[in-house]
């Protein structure tokens, strides 16, 4: 069967090449989420600088590579993979961008351990799910990460693709092929489906099905799995490690899906349902994941830097709002009102609230100061006042935190 996925990606050249990877970054044309650019507080929230990475893009498909190796040529960057298509059109972009920090090798991602390497960051994004055994590749990767580093993952969700098994299995029994005639067929059939057929939803949020390559990747992929949250989890641990963050928290937040009128809201926050469980609630309410996309690490590192919101701890915290938030409204000292913000993810806008307080230390922290304990001496209130602020500010704050609104920095380590 690996020669089957090899043999197609190195035919159907996937995801559809990018020509320019500098003008693409430049435009906003493309981005890989899970960068550490963007996504360090909560891949390292004890750090602030990440000019030095050493990364492995494990299946690095045709632009993957490039794109890392273009946001910072301090990084170290290996790409791997099966396809010589894909890898020869990422060796252009590393002469037409002159990428001298990236190297590619083709390899079984598998067999990464036979390079004698190890990593601070490892990304593999839509890989291991198409493996013959995913739980090999994911223990494959840990093997080769660092006691501080993080992988990036993305497999298939089950919720939103029950459509696409079943058109698989439609084009299977009827005997298609990766041929330009199926591939033209298995479009037009697609196309001409009910608007009610379970599929739709799922072609509403896929972005690839506009060329030949990602219709054949989607419907006529000769092996590829999904997985619910409660299997992610189970497939995490099993590899030996340890869930550390949805790449955005929201997408699994049922705070933020469920009103608070809601009886099942009570259910929910009343009992104290743990974190995974009321992931896998999400995901089966809302069936909206066409992927699962999170962040995992060393058991022993997620456990060292877990953010939690004892006193003691929550007062050595610094605070930054998520990276594409902009001010709708501002707070004011004599009314003060809430400050109203949005933030986006790709097509959807996130609006929200961040009280008169916590803006005040948001604002104190930002010209300086180390952590909250900091900007709230600056502030020169009265013990018990400060003390009440505290108690209001860390329900708000771990609320903000586990939607991804905002992230939350540890003391800082060198």
């Amino acid at each position: 069967m690996k020669n089957k996925v090899e043999e197609q990606y190195t035919k159907w050249v996937y995801p559809d090449p990018i020509e320019d990877m500098q003008a693409a970054i430049a435009k906003g044309e493309y981005l890989e989420i899970g960068d550490p650019l963007m996504y360090w507080p909560l891949m390292w929230p004890h750090k602030r600088s990440i000019d030095k990475l050493d990364i492995l893009v494990a299946g690095c498909g045709s632009n993957q590579a490039a794109y890392y190796a273009c946001r910072n040529p301090k990084w170290n960057i290996l790409g791997v993979d099966l396809s010589d298509s894909s890898l020869a059109h990422q060796n252009k972009l590393k002469e037409k961008h002159n990428l001298s920090n990236l190297r590619l090798e083709k390899l079984d991602l598998t067999n990464i351990k036979s390079l004698g390497l190890d990593y601070d960051f490892i990304t593999s994004t839509g890989v291991l799910h198409h493996l013959p055994d995913p739980d090999e590749g994911l223990a494959a990767l840990k093997s080769v990460l660092r006691p501080d580093g993080v992988i990036n993952l993305m497999v298939y969700g089950t919720s939103l693709r029950l459509g696409v098994y079943m058109m698989q299995e439609v084009f299977r029994t009827l005997g298609f092929k990766q041929t330009k005639s199926d591939v033209d067929v298995v479009r037009a059939t697609v196309d001409s489906l009910h608007p009610e057929h379970v599929l739709k939803r799922y072609i509403k949020a896929g972005y690839d099905l506009k060329y030949d390559a990602g219709m054949v990747d989607t419907f006529l992929h000769p092996q590829d799995r999904s997985y619910s949250v409660k299997e992610l989890f189970a497939f995490t641990r099993k590899a030996g490690l340890e869930f550390l963050s949805w790449c955005d928290p929201i997408e699994y937040s049922l705070e933020a899906a469920i009103p608070k009128h809601h009886p099942l809201w009570q259910k929910i926050y009343t009992s104290k349902v743990e974190n995974n469980v009321k992931y896998h609630v999400y995901d089966l309410l809302l069936q909206d994941r066409g992927t699962h996309r999170w962040l995992c690490a060393h058991p022993e590192y997620v456990k060292k830097y877990k953010v939690t919101f004892e006193i003691s701890e929550f007062l050595k915290y610094s605070l930054l709002l998520h990276r594409t938030t902009k001010i709708v409204k501002s707070s004011d000292l004599q009314n003060k009102n809430n400050a109203v913000f949005k933030r986006s993810n790709f097509n959807t806008e996130y609006q929200f609230e961040i009280s008169h307080d916590l803006a005040l230390v948001i604002n104190v922290l930002s010209k300086g100061k180390k952590n909250i304990d900091e900007a709230l001496a600056s502030l020169n209130l009265e013990p018990n006042t400060q003390s009440e602020m505290i108690q209001k500010l860390i329900p708000e704050i771990k609320s903000l935190y586990e939607r991804g609104h905002i992230y939350v920095l540890l003391p800082e380590e060198k």
